[in-house]
């Protein structure tokens, strides 16, 4: 009886420990099963931090491209809006240096004989023979050897003149150069017939630009009424043609009788 007793106790023991061990063995799995769970929830949760950060260095790349692409090309226009700078620059040099090849003759001045405007006698005067003719103010057309109002002789600053040309500004002649032809003369001014006009003479003012073949030789100063300009321009080598331009001074064309005494040629 007692050992009955006793192997039924070893029979329970034996019951308890394999109940015991299978316990274990669930927990265990399950702990595995949890931590495997874990691990995969983890890499499943940084997976996506990755790609994210992958996207973000992505749209930081091309934001950056975006912003090099655009100061590109800002920077190539820029470059592009200076070229017609620079260009403008380069063309006003060139007017620059145009203006300052040609000679100022300044007023009561001449080459030849400072007192006395007279002095300048070419041996071949202008005459009718021009290629052009014209005037700033219509009823003061061009005209050779009188002037303009009253076909009088040219009157310069009290200076008579029998031979010369006259127009109103602003008003050219041209004519064809010579040949053997070695200097331009004459003397520039307003006719004195203007202070005859007691209300607006005192207003005429003119300048005198000489062209030969196009190009700017010399230019007077401002001329007003009393003023003169002697011109002594050298003829240059192989000149076919030169104009005579009587400007307006820049200040209108009110009463500007435009005169060149003694116009013409030094061919000796």
């Amino acid at each position: 009886m007692k050992r009955k007793k006793l192997f039924a106790v070893l029979i329970m023991l034996v019951f308890i420990l394999t109940a015991c061990s299978k316990k274990d063995d669930t927990e265990t799995t399950n702990t595995s099963k949890e931590d495997v769970d874990s691990e995969t929830t983890e890499d499943v949760t940084e997976e996506p931090d990755d790609t994210t950060e992958a996207a973000d260095t992505t749209d930081n790349e091309e934001a950056a491209d975006t912003e090099d692409a655009a100061e590109e090309t800002t920077e190539a226009a820029d470059e592009t809006a200076d070229t017609p700078e620079e260009t403008t620059d380069t063309a006003s040099e060139a007017a620059s240096d145009a203006a300052s090849n040609a000679t100022i003759v300044p007023a009561n001045t001449s080459a030849i004989q400072d007192t006395d405007a007279s002095a300048i006698v070419p041996d071949t005067f202008l005459g009718t023979d021009y290629t052009e003719a014209t005037t700033g103010w219509e009823p003061d057309a061009p005209k050779v050897d009188t002037n303009l109002k009253d076909s009088a002789e040219i009157k310069i600053a009290g200076y008579i003149f029998d031979h010369g040309i006259t127009t109103n500004s602003v008003g050219q002649f041209v004519y064809a150069v010579p040949e053997g032809a070695k200097k331009f003369v004459g003397i520039a001014g307003v006719d004195d017939v203007v202070l005859e006009n007691t209300n607006d003479g005192g207003k005429a003012s003119i300048d005198v630009t000489i062209l030969f073949d196009g190009t700017e030789t010399v230019k007077t100063d401002k001329l007003t009424p009393g003023q003169w300009a002697a011109l002594n321009v050298d003829v240059p080598a192989g000149a076919k043609q030169i104009t005579v331009i009587f400007g307006d001074a820049g200040d209108g064309i009110t009463c500007d009788n435009a005169a060149m005494g003694n116009a013409g040629w030094i061919t000796k």
